[in-house]
């Protein structure tokens, strides 16, 4: 997996518009890099995937008392993101599978027999 496809960038918007540097403040020991957006009530958070997920930066946030707007889809969408990290996570651990080129299928394919069989002798082939 490419590197740039581990950097994530996400906005979360805020029930209070103070609490957005609490926020910062928070996620920022959590490992994440963070942008606090006070009059608009939002967060810019950005960070790696090995290193920190959305889930645990929700459970900081969860665990400081520091609420999201729940009057937004936002709930669903970082559902799907979480469940979309989860998946990521669950593909950078398995191993690489040990697939064969082309060139191996294509010299197999040559030598199985095929069914569109001529019975022309080889002398008459050559004749037409």
């Amino acid at each position: 997996m490419r590197a740039r496809e581990l950097y994530k960038c996400r906005t979360l918007i805020l029930c209070d518009a103070a609490a957005t540097l609490v926020a910062a403040a928070c996620l920022k020991d959590a490992g994440a890099h963070v942008l606090a957006l006070p009059p608009m009530r939002r967060l810019i958070i950005s960070y790696t995937l090995p290193d920190t997920t959305l889930s645990a930066l929700l459970q900081q946030l969860d665990a400081h008392h520091i609420r999201l707007d729940p009057g937004s889809l936002q709930h669903w969408h970082l559902k799907l993101l979480v469940f979309s990290e989860e998946v990521q996570l669950s593909n950078l651990s398995m191993p690489v599978p040990d697939t064969k080129g082309t060139q191996a299928f294509s010299q197999l394919y040559q030598q199985h027999p095929h069914g569109d069989c001529d019975d022309t002798p080889e002398e008459l082939r050559h004749e037409r």
